[in-house]
Formats: C-alpha cells, sequence, structure tokens
C-alpha cells in the first residue's frame, strides 16, 4: 500500500481594523461636538479653526471588538493632508476614564502616517483620540483612512 500525502495550508485571519467609520462615509461613531472646528464632511475628517489643542475621538463602545486593550501592541494608518504647512501636531491618547497618552506629542508630515505603539497597562476604557494642534497656520488639517490594528 502506498502512502499518500495532501499538502494544505491554513489562511491566517485577515486582521480586524479596530475603527469602525475610519473613512468617514457619515459623521456617526466620532466624537467631535465639544470641539469647535471639526467638521465630517465628503468622507473626511477636517479641522479649520483658529484654536487648537481639539479633539477628535471614538469610544471603546463604538469600536470593533475588543477596541483597546492594555499592554498590546498596535499600527495606528492614517492619510494626513494641510494647508500651510508640512506638520501638524498631534497626540493620541485613551478615549475616556483618566486620559492615558498612547502616543507622545509629535509633528507628523502630510501623508500616510504609520504608528506603532503599545497600549500602557493604565487603560481604564480604552477609545482613540486625536489631540490637534495645527500650529504655523496649518489650516485645513484633514484625516481620512483611520485605521487601528492589534499587533500581538
Amino acid at each position: 500500500m502506498d502512502a499518500k500525502y495532501f499538502k494544505f495550508s491554513v489562511a491566517e485571519p485577515e486582521p480586524v481594523n479596530l475603527i469602525n467609520n475610519g473613512t468617514f462615509d457619515s459623521d456617526t461613531l466620532w466624537y467631535y461636538s465639544m470641539a469647535p472646528g471639526w467638521v465630517i464632511a465628503d468622507g473626511v475628517a477636517t479641522y479649520d479653526d483658529v484654536d487648537s489643542w481639539k479633539h477628535l475621538s471614538q469610544a471603546q463602545v463604538d469600536m470593533n471588538s475588543p477596541g483597546v486593550e492594555a499592554d498590546a501592541s498596535y499600527t495606528l494608518t492614517f492619510d494626513m493632508t494641510s494647508v500651510g504647512d508640512a506638520n501638524v501636531g498631534l497626540m493620541i491618547y485613551s478615549y475616556t476614564g483618566s486620559e492615558v497618552i498612547y502616543v507622545e506629542y509629535a509633528n507628523y508630515s502630510v501623508g500616510e502616517v504609520v504608528i506603532n505603539f503599545t497600549a500602557p497597562a493604565a487603560i481604564q476604557n480604552g477609545g482613540l483620540k486625536f489631540l490637534i494642534y495645527k500650529g504655523g497656520g496649518a489650516r485645513p488639517v484633514t484625516l481620512d483612512n483611520i485605521s487601528l490594528i492589534k499587533t500581538s
């Protein structure tokens, strides 16, 4: 009797984007009412105000399950455009509870932005909040195609 062997492979599951509506098809699932200057329309989120340090947020409850978890690693990707300046300052932190910083304040160039980070153990309620500083007259600033993928 001849032995028969079968070769097969197991497909890796597609990574889950934890952000809901990261392409801004509507203004649902994003919170910005307390931050004048943000507008979600035409498939993008745009900030165009004279003041800085305004946020755009998605609560953990509105994210794809399980949302942001303590001590897990993530890749955050988004497209950013700006008129009048080459850099836009962003800080990224938890949405509710005691606001815990995921990514310290830094200037980012326009284009596709890719940020790898590990969520700290201190997070209580996850979620994601972009805090924008548009120094140097960087107006308007537009965000689109936001994705948050758990990597480990």
